[in-house]
C-alpha cells in the first residue's frame, strides 16, 4: 500500500513512468497508450554521396546524413550510379543512435558504339526498354540486338557488352526482289 512508482519500458515504446497510489485490498488497473519512441540512424556509405531509401521511401538527402526515425524494424536500402544497391534491416530501440555503413560495390558497365551501314539504320533492344545512343552506357551483359532499315534485310545478333569500349560494325545487304 502507498504511493508507488510505476515504470513501463519496452525498446520499440518511448518510456512511460507515473507515481500511482496503491490502496489495500484494491486492485489498480491501468489502461496505457505508449507513444512509438524515436532513434537517430547515422546513414553512411562508401562511397559517399548514395542515395538511401527506407522502408521503400525515397530520401531528399545523400548520404553521409543523419535522421531521426520512430522506433522499431526498418529496411534501409542504399544505391548510387553504377554501383549496386544493398539492403540491410535494422532495429532501431528508442533513444537509441544507429550507425548504418554500406559498402556499394562497383556495378561494371561498358559502352556500346555500332558503326552501321548504311546510316539511318533502326536499332533495337529486343525484351530490353532501352533506346540506342552511340557510346550508350550499358551494365555488362549479353544483349539482344536487331538492326532494320527499310529496303535491307534485318539482323538479329547477340552482343556481349564487356568492361570496356565495346565497337561492333553491321553491313546491311539490300533485299532481293
Amino acid at each position: 500500500t502507498g504511493r508507488r512508482q510505476l515504470s513501463i519500458s519496452h525498446s520499440y515504446y518511448a518510456p512511460y513512468s507515473e507515481q500511482i497510489d496503491v490502496v489495500y485490498g484494491q486492485r489498480v488497473v491501468k489502461s496505457l497508450d505508449l507513444q512509438l519512441g524515436e532513434g537517430t540512424v547515422k546513414l553512411l556509405s562508401n562511397p559517399k554521396g548514395a542515395w538511401t531509401e527506407v522502408d521503400g521511401q525515397r530520401l531528399a538527402v545523400v548520404t553521409p546524413t543523419e535522421i531521426k526515425m520512430p522506433s522499431g524494424p526498418h529496411e534501409i536500402r542504399m544505391g548510387q550510379a553504377e554501383r549496386r544497391a544493398v539492403t540491410k534491416s535494422v532495429e532501431l530501440k528508442a533513444g537509441e543512435t544507429l550507425s548504418v555503413n554500406l559498402s556499394l560495390n562497383i556495378d561494371p558497365h561498358g559502352t556500346l558504339k555500332l558503326q552501321i551501314k548504311p546510316s539511318g539504320a533502326k536499332v533495337e533492344f529486343v525484351d530490353k526498354q532501352l533506346t540506342y545512343k552511340a557510346n550508350m552506357r550499358l551494365p555488362i551483359g549479353e544483349y539482344a540486338l536487331k538492326v532494320s532499315k527499310r529496303g535491307y534485310e534485318t539482323k538479329e545478333f547477340r552482343y556481349k557488352v564487356k568492361y570496356t569500349k565495346n565497337q561492333h560494325a553491321i553491313v546491311l545487304q539490300r533485299q532481293s526482289a
